[in-house]
């Protein structure tokens, strides 16, 4: 019982971790395509 819960939270997290870094990569890209296009 504890460890389905301790798997569900890591689940959370690892969804956490990944939503913030697909943003910074998708801020990250969007600052180089803007750069880009400004040259």
């Amino acid at each position: 019982m504890l460890n389905q819960r301790l798997d569900k939270n890591h689940q959370q997290r690892v969804g956490e971790v990944y939503k913030k870094s697909h943003n910074v990569l998708f801020k990250f890209t969007d600052t180089i395509s803007q750069i880009s296009y400004n040259l």
